[in-house]
């Protein structure tokens, strides 16, 4: 990975730990994001897909989003409809 995309990524993923300390969840999400996608850029010669899959998953739970169908389904029963859900139908 280039060195000027490697630092934008550090620095997002450390813009991220730091929102998430301090307990502002969807903001860290939001940085961890845009981390991951700085990885994949399509200007790279060669992308880094597992450090952009490593960030994407720890902004899953910033989101409110889970891969886990038993707590999908949770929320599709007791009818409170996460944005998974509403991304999913």
């Amino acid at each position: 990975m280039n060195y000027l995309f490697y630092h934008q990524v550090h620095r997002y993923d450390v813009m991220g730990d730091l929102y998430k300390d301090l307990k502002f969840y969807r903001k860290a999400a939001f940085y961890k994001r845009v981390a991951a996608m700085h990885c994949v850029n399509p200007t790279l010669a060669s992308p880094s897909w597992l450090e952009c899959y490593t960030l994407l998953m720890q902004a899953f739970p910033g989101f409110k989003m889970t891969l886990d169908p038993i707590e999908y389904t949770r929320g599709q029963i007791s009818g409170h409809l996460c944005y998974t859900a509403l991304s999913i139908i």
